[in-house]
């Protein structure tokens, strides 16, 4: 029976120690629902264009004038999906793409 009380005993430990790294993680959820600052979405939108704008310096070399045709439509399928992202940000307004709440 020894076995079971230190097995009891390591998992309450256990399960100590999951609550306290837990709580750490819920006093960061109010933040963890607010927008971006506007600094930080400037950024994070600049570093997208510097890495769009600079792509084909580093693909001419393999791939010649294919380079063209290939960054647009990378491009356009990543600013795709950088656009979706951003429209699927908040979902619960009153935008034209939103969920309709006020339905139910």
């Amino acid at each position: 029976m020894g076995g079971v009380a230190a097995f009891e005993a390591s998992l309450a430990s256990t399960i100590d120690l999951l609550a306290v790294s837990y709580s750490p993680m819920m006093s960061l959820s109010p933040r963890a629902h607010s927008d971006y600052s506007l600094c930080t979405d400037s950024i994070f939108k600049h570093t997208v264009w510097l890495y769009l704008f600079l792509l084909p310096f580093q693909l001419v070399s393999e791939f010649g004038w294919h380079t063209v045709p290939a960054v647009s439509i990378g491009a356009f399928i990543y600013l795709g999906f950088v656009a979706a992202g951003e429209e699927i940000e908040q979902p619960f307004g009153y935008d034209e793409n939103n969920l309709d709440l006020d339905m139910f």
